[in-house]
């Protein structure tokens, strides 16, 4: 049996959950509906890696009117993250990228 696809993405999620933790970000923002799985692998290959620091944000175009609910949900989240008004927390997002347009949805 052939291993080297399962190696190779094993090597992409350890790769991801390095870079991750070097850069030891206060948040990362992840797309609720497809970064799920991507998170908890990252959680299970490295032990460095922190899920705690993840918070899943409303990007799926299944959602009604999902544009209006990024905007709402950015504006509650910088709002309940912003505690000290001369420090921004240092935030990062992560996405699986399928497709991307929820990157795209998020980005905008």
């Amino acid at each position: 049996m052939d291993n080297s696809k399962l190696r190779s993405y094993i090597d992409a999620m350890q790769e991801a959950s390095h870079l991750l933790t070097r850069e030891n970000p206060d948040y990362l923002v992840a797309p609720m509906v497809g970064s799920v799985p991507f998170i908890d692998v990252m959680a299970i290959i490295d032990r460095d890696f922190d899920p705690t620091k993840v918070v899943y944000m409303p990007a799926s175009s299944r959602i009604a009117n999902v544009n209006k609910v990024i905007r709402a949900w950015y504006t509650n989240f910088l709002e309940d993250i912003i505690e000290v008004p001369d420090r921004f927390p240092k935030v990062m997002g992560i996405d699986e990228v399928v497709s991307g347009g929820s990157v795209v949805r998020c980005v905008r």
